[in-house]
């Protein structure tokens, strides 16, 4: 207490004898002590800076990783080759499939036409037993007339007949396709195509009668 009392009573002494030199004296302390405290803080801040310019560096190198990872690899080079080699190759195969068709037309049409003169033989001389369904084993007698109606065994299910494709198709009385049949080797027996826009059991089939 003694030595601060000292160093006011110093202090005043100076005062009274240079006014001008102790104020200098004063402010420049002051001067020098704001700027030490600046300096300080300015070091604070500047750390404090750089630490969080660190994280958001790394907040950075986690999301690149991140997107890399979700990003949908490119395909191989050799995948890609293989692909564009692959859609290059297609309209050759196209065109010679379209070549092999036109010189099979005329042979195809010559198996169809005779396929159905085969059927249309067999469907006008033979009486036939139909058996519609074949679980249990209903059946009924089918004859054809050469008009294209259904002589005996005609209702509305089995109304008219045709032959187109290559096969025989029974038709009901509104004209749609109620079933439609394959000739098997025999000549003369048909089985259903079951083809899936027929509207009868599948499974029917036609056996010749004697």
């Amino acid at each position: 207490m003694g030595t601060f009392l000292d160093i006011l009573s110093n202090s005043a002494v100076v005062w009274a004898q240079h006014p001008i030199q102790f104020c200098t004296a004063l402010i420049m302390g002051v001067l020098i002590g704001y700027f030490l405290s600046r300096l300080r803080h300015q070091g604070t801040i500047q750390e404090l800076t750089v630490r969080v310019s660190h994280k958001d560096d790394v907040i950075k190198l986690k999301d690149d990783a991140i997107a890399s990872a979700s990003a949908p690899r490119a395909a191989a080079p050799m995948v890609e080759i293989f692909q564009n080699a692959r859609e290059a190759e297609l309209p050759r195969a196209e065109r010679r499939n379209s070549q092999a068709d036109a010189r099979f037309i005329e042979i195809n049409a010559k198996i169809i036409s005779d396929l159905e003169e085969k059927i249309r033989n067999a469907v006008l001389n033979t009486r036939y037993t139909l058996v519609f369904n074949p679980i249990s084993g209903r059946s009924k007698p089918l004859t054809f007339n050469a008009n294209g109606e259904i002589a005996q065994g005609k209702n509305n299910n089995e109304h008219r007949w045709r032959i187109s494709g290559g096969r025989l198709e029974i038709l009901d009385n509104g004209g749609n396709v109620y079933s439609r049949f394959f000739l098997l080797p025999d000549g003369k027996s048909l089985h259903h195509t079951n083809d899936p826009d027929t509207i009868s059991i599948k499974g029917q089939y036609l056996k010749p009668v004697g």
